[in-house]
């Protein structure tokens, strides 16, 4: 059940920061109770416990500290089907199951579930008969950049899918849950309790989930993606602040792509086989707006999308060189734009030859009230004047731009370290949020220290106290061992 971490399970001590931990065991529970029997031993012997997934994060939330990796990994399976009060169908799963498969078995209707027996007959016969359904976290077609990615994992970080700017984050299509707390127990868990407030979102600091319902939707009649390339980013930008005053209901996501972003993708796109049947982005454009239209009718879809274009033309995007795509077409304007982080950790490992101690360090916080374009420009002002290497995509709703900063040395990690605070009290200034969707970990633990307002770090300090007070569940996130 416990193994020694030898080499064999390095990976283990790493997730997609590339911030390498240490720990000395590691066990892969396939299930709640052996999952409980693990979790008792850590707590009798004192011995901090990392959980983890399938190590998608990017701050280092997964990378153990210290004692004991449990990787739910092998906890990968659907429980049950179900319909609520409302009739609406939920689905419930193990942490461990992951995005694609997620996809893939609500479109197909069919699940190896681990105990059938168990499992709602009439619920699951009502399912198979119903229009299909989906996880408005991550819409069908399953992003490509997190395909990978576990149900605990996003849970953990309240994570926000591609479809964020129509349906908000992961806390609202997550009907309860269960988990292990520092009592050895599990526990049952129903939306709105302050124990679900506590672990959606809680980076593992608060237990483990070992089971959560996922409240599903019927999936949209018609799903278009739109990409539309620019040949200068602030028209690109006004563009997109144009869009803030149309009345778009179909529309479900809309992010930004500057140069560096599209020149990595392009680079990406000779090495990665799953890229080279796009086409290429236009030789000239220095930026691209990613959309998404999600509605039950075409001709929704078609007056909505009618509209954009417009506007797009209108700031100088070429209609002829747009990409608009439909139904499970959509998949490829989709792995395009989430082509940009996959291209950004390539980059951070060309860099870690030279540099091993390279971390990524990506904005995640919103700028409310000012225009795009003001935003991106503060943003782009203030790289021109550091000299550091960025890359700057994002989502463009409340401003909330991840922009990439990627160190070469020592001087560089402190002045981009020094960068991300000012932004951060730029967003606080703003009553902005500051970690949004890819949580603090250990990577921004510093920032979220230094930066969140007092306030919130009392109220997490207390809760961390109340719930783990002996701090054995994933220590290091948010906090700084020893701070």
């Amino acid at each position: 059940m416990e193994r020694p971490l030898s080499e064999q399970y390095a990976s283990f001590l790493h997730d997609e920061s590339r911030l390498r931990g240490e720990a000395d065991a590691i066990s892969f529970p396939r299930a709640a109770e052996e999952a409980r029997e693990i979790v008792r031993r850590c707590l009798a012997a004192g011995k901090p416990m990392t959980a983890q997934g399938s190590r998608t994060g990017i701050c280092g939330g997964a990378a153990p500290s210290r004692g004991h990796v449990m990787n739910l990994s092998e906890m990968n399976r659907p429980l049950n089907i179900s319909r609520d009060a409302g009739g609406n169908f939920c689905l419930t799963v193990q942490p461990g199951y992951i995005l694609s498969r997620l996809g893939s078995d609500l479109r197909s209707r069919r699940f190896e579930w681990l105990e059938p027996d168990l499992v709602d007959r009439d619920a699951a016969r009502a399912f198979k008969e119903a229009p299909e359904q989906f996880w408005p976290p991550d819409p069908w077609p399953p992003d490509p950049s997190e395909l990978t990615a576990s149900i605990g994992g996003v849970a953990s970080t309240n994570g926000r899918g591609p479809g964020a700017f129509k349906y908000g984050a992961a806390k609202n299509f997550i009907a309860s849950l269960k988990a292990l707390t520092h009592d050895g127990e599990i526990r049952e868990i129903q939306s709105g309790d302050d124990l679900f407030e506590a672990l959606i979102g809680g980076e593992g600091m608060f237990g483990v989930i070992t089971e959560l319902t996922l409240r599903l939707m019927p999936r949209p009649g018609e799903i278009w993606g739109i990409l539309f390339f620019f040949n200068d980013e602030n028209q690109a930008a006004a563009f997109i602040d144009r869009t803030a005053s149309f009345d778009l209901e179909p529309l479900a996501a809309l992010d930004f792509m500057d140069a560096a972003s599209l020149k990595l993708i392009g680079q990406l796109k000779r090495a990665a086989a799953k890229l080279k049947e796009l086409p290429d982005a236009p030789p000239e454009a220095q930026a691209a707006v990613y959309l998404e239209l999600h509605a039950d009718s075409e001709s929704e879809i078609e007056g909505a999308a009618g509209e954009l274009m417009e506007a797009a033309e209108a700031f100088g995007g070429d209609p002829d060189l747009s990409w608009a795509l439909s139904g499970d077409e959509t998949e490829k304007t989709r792995l395009f734009r989430h082509a940009a982080p996959e291209a950004v950790n390539a980059r951070l490992d060309e860099i870690r030859l030279d540099f091993p101690g390279a971390v990524k360090l990506g904005g995640d916080m919103t700028l409310p009230g000012l225009s795009f374009l003001e935003s991106l420009a503060m943003y782009r002002r203030a790289v021109r004047e550091s000299a550091l290497e960025a890359v700057i995509f994002g989502h463009a709703r409340d401003n909330h731009l991840h922009v990439n900063l990627l160190p070469h040395d020592e001087n560089e990690r402190r002045k981009a370290l020094d960068l991300m605070a000012a932004w951060l009290e730029r967003s606080r200034s703003l009553k902005g949020r500051l970690f949004l969707e890819h949580g603090v970990g250990k990577v921004k633990s510093g920032l979220f220290l230094a930066c969140e307002e007092p306030r919130v770090i009392k109220a997490r300090r207390e809760l961390k106290e109340r719930l783990d007070p002996e701090g054995l569940w994933n220590p290091g996130n948010m906090f700084q061992e020893g701070a």
